[in-house]
């Protein structure tokens, strides 16, 4: 995805010292096929490796944001405002993303509305 370009998808996750799972979760997110992908990782103010880690992570489509702690609610809003995409999904932290066959075919996605304050993804499994 060329740099300029509205990403279909914004992928957004908060850390707070959790520099043990960082690698493992922030790599499962750059592995993905899809490259009409934003991702955007929230440093919420760590005080262990979280920052340090992180800092060596590198991909175009990865966005990184350090900030002191303003809690997990106000640093989702924040990587919200930031996001670019039509759709959001959200990522824990920590969590793994396997790759997936894009466009989903198991999520309805629920496009954000720039004026709204928040915005739907809801996985639905098959079977």
């Amino acid at each position: 995805m060329p740099l300029t370009a509205i990403p279909k998808v914004s992928c957004i996750t908060v850390f707070y010292n959790r520099g043990d799972l960082l690698d493992r979760s922030v790599d499962s997110l750059i592995d993905q096929t899809l490259q009409d992908l934003e991702i955007i990782v929230i440093d919420d103010g760590s005080t262990d490796e979280t920052m340090t880690k992180l800092k060596c992570k590198s991909d175009p489509r990865l966005k990184t944001v350090f900030q002191a702690n303003i809690g997990f609610t106000a640093s989702m809003n924040r990587a919200i405002r930031a996001s670019k995409g039509r759709y959001i999904a959200v990522h824990g932290a920590g969590d793994i993303s396997t790759p997936i066959d894009w466009p989903f075919k198991h999520l309805t996605l629920t496009p954000i509305q720039r004026s709204a304050p928040w915005a739907v993804a809801d996985q639905i499994m098959d079977g």
